[in-house]
């Protein structure tokens, strides 16, 4: 039985490949990964608000995975046509995250489920821009590299 290999070229994303593949390619796995987080930050936030549940030594390696998370599914996931929308997003929750804490009852629970929410935007908007600067550079190298024409 004859074994065909599949070409592909420069224009060709690894992403498609794979899909094409049979296998999971790393776009759902990202955004299963930023899904998963964004909830469980939500869960985070809504635990860390209780004053009768003590999480005191669950919150530091709570924080460090979801930030885990973030990084790598925002890496993954975040599209370039809405890099844009995420960093503004990131700039608001961040920015007003804690306003709402005026608010009587609730607002002190909203303001710590926004505050880790904030958290997770952020640190997925942080992959974005380390991954459009990795982008800059590799662009930028392609292009000082002589071609090998003749």
């Amino acid at each position: 039985m004859a074994t065909t290999k599949r070409k592909t070229t420069k224009t060709a994303s690894k992403r498609t490949v794979a899909a094409e593949s049979g296998g999971p390619d790393l776009a759902t796995i990202g955004r299963y990964l930023f899904l998963g987080g964004l909830v469980a930050a939500v869960i985070a936030g809504a635990l860390f608000s209780l004053p009768s549940f003590y999480v005191q030594s669950w919150q530091a390696p709570l924080v460090y995975a979801l930030t885990l998370v973030a990084l790598v599914g925002g890496y993954l996931h975040i599209s370039k046509e809405s890099e844009n929308g995420l960093f503004l997003l990131a700039l608001v929750l961040h920015n007003f995250s804690s306003s709402l804490s005026f608010l009587p009852y609730v607002g002190s629970y909203i303001s710590t489920i926004l505050g880790v929410v904030a958290l997770f935007i952020v640190m997925a908007a942080v992959a974005v821009a380390v991954r459009k600067i990795v982008g800059w550079f590799r662009s930028a190298t392609e292009q000082t590299q002589p071609s090998d024409r003749r």
